[in-house]
């Protein structure tokens, strides 16, 4: 009987084992590897590079792209998905994959004829066009180049991708002007899903939109969406304050997307639309099926009606000119997972009806008049993950039992009238990322190490409260790995230990404590350090010489200490570079104009002298300049007319002498101009009443003489409110059409 049974046992396994071979061996021969394909692959890979990754989740799948013998190779390689009958190449998913360069219209990648889905999304292809050989891969259904840095006119073939289900181009500098959007979109009516966010479009609101009755998705954010455009000569109200922003200054609200009853996501944020009051969106009740919904920046003071979008978990309404109390017909959206009311104007309390929000996981609050204290009830939202109150007038202290809220992982609270001591409760919340508490009137002596049980605590803002902090951590003791930190005003008396090992930190503020002696040597090792903050403390110097500063730095304050000796240099890629009120000396060196980014500079009330470099005015990102208080002698650089963004300039008490730069004139965004207290010979400067902006002008204890002409124009000078004469050598009458 047993050998019976052992027999029947093994020609079960030998069975199985033969239809187990049978379906490896079937499964290798239903999906080979063509070889035009794998060729095709391989010559994509070698026209592009790999290089820095464009986020920290990336990496670079082409690189298992390589022959290892046999005929199905390419359908295993990261990122490739081939068909499992025929086994051509279906799928390219590349997006991540730190690839640099350039796709041409030839490219191999258009060998590809089988592609259903192709998606490059976050590389480097910011030397490309999309080619117009896209449009030739007929059999595509999603098709993602979203923030890979194509640039220039979307191709119109694109329009000949009939089967494109999801099309997402967003992020990218790219525009619609040839082909219109109602072009593009006339042929896609299959589609799904589609995003043209952060792209300029020169067209009308197509009402081939209303055609598309399977989108479920439209994303427009910031597209600069409009129905007419008005010429310059039409619309004198035409600005520009950023380069190369196109402004739309006509434009109706597209009510065609009312027809569009599958949608169950709709963002049209952020663009400039003309007719902003809530009835021209009242077409957004209709849409039922709305599961999220972004209208940050679209409207005037009043929300559009919503009760019926009883389906919304997402509704973000921020940056609306919203007034009075929260609206009370928010209360309907019982299924919000996120809202986002931040930066209105809102006053009153924040209403007991939020807790008919049960799933609310992101409340967004912050930058509006919000009063009383925060609500005791709110511990019982314990969903929540983000709540920002940030920049209110919330009082009191904090409610007790924070503890109850076990998933908060963002917490702001910055900038409102909270007082009293910090609560223990607030360091049991475990999953704690983000918490920000400056500007509040907050006391009591807080432990350092008390964070340490937040493992997961990254970023912590405690300056400009009345706090005490006792730094006791050492340099070896375990303690999270901060992106940023914000202890100003904490009454520390020295660089924190713990500091030297936080190789992660972005972000340093340390200012308006009462830290003595040198700046530390470690601070050249935070190697990922864009921000430090020292101001207001009593550094004399730094340990390092010659100094080196984190090469990434891009804001550095050290104004109010006593820092002597030279300059620190300045990082190639700087912003911010403030350094006033020390006791430097020395020159302003010409390598200071290198500088490719600097957009403040100041070098005010130190010790230093020597003839300024001819290139400081080409800096053409500069906005602040501030020189005054030193001893700095010769003529003032003649050549500002690269630095279109100057908006202040001060070179008050110097020992400057001829005169002043005519190419200022150039300068039209110019607020404040100042050259008091120098040896300046020249006539009034009139030439300057062409600036627009100008407000501040002084002139004062100079050697500036002759007549002061009667304004040519109405419009001379159009915005100036001080003007400081005093001390010169002007004669005349003081022309009283200038007041």
């Amino acid at each position: 009987m047993e050998l019976l049974w052992f027999h029947f046992m093994l020609k079960c396994s030998l069975l199985l084992l033969n239809f187990l071979l049978c379906n490896i061996l079937f499964s290798a021969a239903e999906s080979p590897c063509h070889d035009g394909e794998r060729s095709a692959l391989l010559q994509l890979k070698q026209s592009l590079a790999i290089g820095n990754c464009v986020t920290s989740d990336a990496y670079p799948k082409v690189e298992s792209w390589k022959l290892k013998g046999g005929s199905n190779e390419c359908c295993a390689w990261d990122g490739v998905e081939c068909d499992k009958q025929t086994g051509y190449v279906i799928s390219l998913h590349l997006s991540k994959s730190c690839l640099h360069g350039s796709i041409s219209h030839n490219s191999s990648l258009f060998h590809l004829v089988h592609l259903r889905r192709l998606d490059l999304s976050l590389n480097d292809l910011s030397t490309s066009r999309i080619p117009s050989t896209m449009g030739d891969l007929s059999q595509l259904t999603y098709l993602n180049l979203s923030f890979s840095g194509f640039y220039d006119q979307i191709p119109f073939e694109l329009s000949k991708l009939f089967s494109l289900t999801s099309l997402d181009l967003s992020r990218n500098p790219l525009e619609i002007q040839r082909p219109s959007l109602n072009n593009l979109l006339q042929n896609l009516t299959s589609l799904r899903e589609l995003d043209l966010s952060y792209i300029n479009i020169s067209s009308t609101v197509p009402d081939v939109l209303a055609n598309l009755s399977s989108l479920t998705s439209l994303k427009l954010q910031l597209c600069e969406l409009h129905v007419a455009r008005l010429s310059v000569e039409q619309s004198p109200q035409i600005i520009e304050p950023r380069r190369h922003r196109i402004f739309c200054f006509s434009g109706r609200v597209p009510s065609v997307l009312g027809n569009l009853t599958q949608l169950t996501y709709l963002d049209l944020s952020s663009n400039y639309f003309q007719n902003r009051k809530a009835s021209s969106f009242s077409w957004v009740a209709k849409l039922t099926n709305l599961d999220h919904l972004g209208l940050s920046g679209l409207l005037d003071g009043e929300l559009p009606p919503l009760m019926n979008l009883i389906q919304l978990s997402f509704l973000d309404v921020s940056r609306n000119h919203l007034t009075g109390p929260i609206p009370f017909q928010l209360m309907n959206l019982t299924r919000l997972t996120s809202l986002h009311l931040d930066k209105n104007q809102l006053t009153g309390s924040i209403p007991l009806w939020f807790m008919k929000f049960p799933k609310l996981a992101e409340l967004q609050l912050e930058h509006n008049q919000l009063s009383d204290p925060i609500p005791s009830w709110l511990i019982n939202m314990n969903q929540l993950s983000s709540l920002w109150l940030s920049f209110n007038q919330l009082t009191g202290q904090f409610p007790p039992q924070l503890e109850n809220l076990t998933k908060l992982v963002e917490l702001g609270l910055s900038s409102n009238q909270l007082e009293g001591p910090i609560p223990s409760s607030i360091f049991e919340l475990r999953n704690l990322n983000h918490l920000d508490l400056t500007s509040n009137k907050l006391n009591g002596t807080i432990e350092l190490r008390m964070f340490a049980r937040q493992e997961n605590l990254n970023q912590l803002y405690l300056s400009s409260n009345n706090i005490s902090l006792v730094s006791n951590i050492t340099a070896q003791a375990s303690f999270p790995k901060f992106v940023a930190l914000g202890l100003g005003s904490c009454k520390l008396t020295g660089f924190p230990d713990f500091l030297r090992n936080q190789d992660e930190l972005e972000w340093l503020d340390l200012s308006s404590n009462n830290i003595h002696g040198k700046i530390p040597e470690w601070i050249t090792n935070l190697n990922f350090l864009q921000y430090l903050n020292l101001s207001y403390n009593h550094l004399t110097g730094f340990e390092q010489d010659p100094v080196v500063l984190p090469s990434l730095l891009l804001d550095l304050d050290l104004r109010f200490n006593e820092l002597q000796g030279s300059l620190p240099p300045l990082p190639d890629f700087s912003l911010y570079y403030l350094v006033s009120n020390n006791i430097f000396t020395g020159e302003v060196l010409s390598m200071i104009c290198s500088s490719k980014t600097i957009a403040f500079l100041d070098f005010s009330n130190n010790n230093l002298s020597g003839m300024l470099p001819q290139c400081l005015g080409n800096l053409d990102s500069l906005s602040v300049l501030r020189l005054n208080g030193n001893s700095f002698h010769g003529r003032i650089p003649q050549s500002f007319a690269n630095a279109i963004f100057l908006t202040m300039l001060d070179l008050s008490q110097n020992q400057f002498e001829g005169r002043l730069p005519r190419s200022l004139a150039k300068c039209t965004m110019l607020q404040y101009l100042n050259f008091g207290h120098n040896h300046i010979t020249d006539s009034f400067p009139s030439w300057l009443g062409t600036l627009p902006e100008l407000q501040v002008l002084i002139l004062r204890s100079n050697q500036f003489h002759g007549e002061i002409d009667n304004p040519r124009t109405d419009s001379e000078f159009p915005k100036l409110r001080i003007i400081d004469l005093s001390c010169n050598s002007f004669t005349g009458k003081l022309p009283t059409k200038y007041f």
